[in-house]
């Protein structure tokens, strides 16, 4: 989910106030343009919402809501037929044009199997909904509430189960690091996740255009590894796509540099650890383990250590050594292309990274060695790397 020109434009303008003194940090090995010292900007972006009374009102005759998430995530979170159940009754049957007004032309994001739109409220309609409960200090009635809407072809939609769970765990995820869910709707061919709209950039789009310090680096990482905390050992979901291109970077009212997690679209729960053998998300970031079809919730920690490194050079590794392997390589390049999945899991799999080629850092170097492991069991959780992170 990306952002439209004019908050480019924005984002563009905060940045270049900034201080641009380079960093003397050696850590920092991309030849960028531009160095972030002391974060500060004046884009309006929605303060984190208090949490919807949806829920709460939807179920208040059926089940208390503490009750309800605690039978979604410990009891039924395997069982494809309780998920419909539910499904049937926490997402919308009623136009959610009568609500939004969604901006097609505005495209601020998109996926494999959905896009996500700008919208706003549609005033001509006086629809009960849940977000009309939703407020922003940030922009305190002076402009109109802006929200995302990701929508979702049904048809295009192959796994039916990523897609339930994508709903029961969107509508419950509820952190300052996470992407907000307000409500959902439904119609015969499409599904509408309506979002909290966030006015920023990519970690992706970030790191290419700006030079980190470790200062801005460890503040972003310290966020991602806290947000992984709440869902791995607070709620017990695995996201299974993390990358620095499903990390928003934005400003809170405070100048200060802030993240959410975006695009939950293969995450799933985590139950007495159980093992997975899906072979989904993206190569560049994918665990050796996911590659061969076994695994647990430490390959999003395996995904946080391909971003630090993204964060420390401005670019991602893997990517930059399958252009390499093109680059010396006498096949087709088409080819070799079409078949990325393949060279990339055996780059993987049997290349070590060299972290002294990513940083001088002996901390960083470190913490990469613990978020890299490729043994799952001796590769760290995201609440000791928080501990380890604290120590320097």
């Amino acid at each position: 989910m990306g952002i439209c020109n004019a908050s480019r434009v924005e984002v563009n303008n905060v940045v270049n106030n900034l201080n641009k003194t380079p960093s003397s940090n050696n850590n920092n090995k991309l030849n960028g343009s531009s160095s972030i010292e002391n974060m500060g900007t004046s884009v309006n972006t929605p303060q984190i919402i208090i949490k919807a009374n949806k829920i709460k009102k939807k179920y208040k005759k059926k089940k208390a809501e503490e009750d309800l998430i605690d039978e979604i995530f410990n009891k039924h979170n395997n069982n494809s037929e309780n998920n419909k159940k539910y499904i049937s009754i926490i997402t919308k049957k009623n136009n959610i044009n009568h609500h939004y007004i969604i901006h097609y032309d505005k495209v601020l994001g998109h996926g494999l199997t959905s896009k996500v739109y700008l919208a706003k409220k549609n005033k001509k309609f006086n629809c009960e909904s849940s977000s009309d409960e939703i407020s922003s200090s940030d922009n305190d009635n002076k402009e109109e509430q802006k929200y995302a809407i990701k929508v979702i072809n049904k048809n295009s939609y192959n796994n039916n189960n990523l897609l339930q769970n994508e709903i029961l765990i969107s509508l419950f995820l509820n952190h300052p690091g996470v992407v907000k869910t307000y409500e959902i709707f439904e119609d015969e061919e499409k599904i509408y996740f309506v979002m909290e709209y966030i006015n920023g950039l990519t970690l992706g789009e970030f790191i290419t255009k700006y030079k980190l310090n470790i200062k801005i680096i460890k503040k972003i990482l310290y966020q991602i590894l806290n947000t992984m905390t709440y869902l791995h050992h607070n709620i017990k979901v695995c996201h299974r796509d993390l990358k620095s291109n499903n990390i928003m970077i934005y400003f809170d009212k405070n100048k200060d540099i802030k993240i959410k997690i975006i695009d939950f679209g293969f995450s799933c729960y985590i139950k007495n650890n159980n093992k997975m053998n899906e072979i989904l998300g993206t190569i560049n970031y994918s665990a050796p383990e996911i590659i061969k079809g076994c695994y647990n919730y430490k390959i999003d920690i395996w995904s946080i250590g391909i971003i630090l490194i993204d964060m420390l050079l401005g670019y991602n590794y893997y990517e930059k050594k399958f252009k390499e392997f093109i680059k010396n390589n006498n096949k087709d390049k088409d080819i070799i292309n079409q078949n990325k999945y393949k060279y990339l899991s055996n780059i993987i799999l049997n290349e070590n990274i060299i972290f002294e080629e990513i940083t001088n850092d002996e901390n960083l170097k470190k913490l990469l060695s613990l978020l890299l492991n490729k043994n799952p069991k001796k590769r760290i959780n995201a609440i000791d790397a928080l501990e380890f992170i604290d120590q320097f």
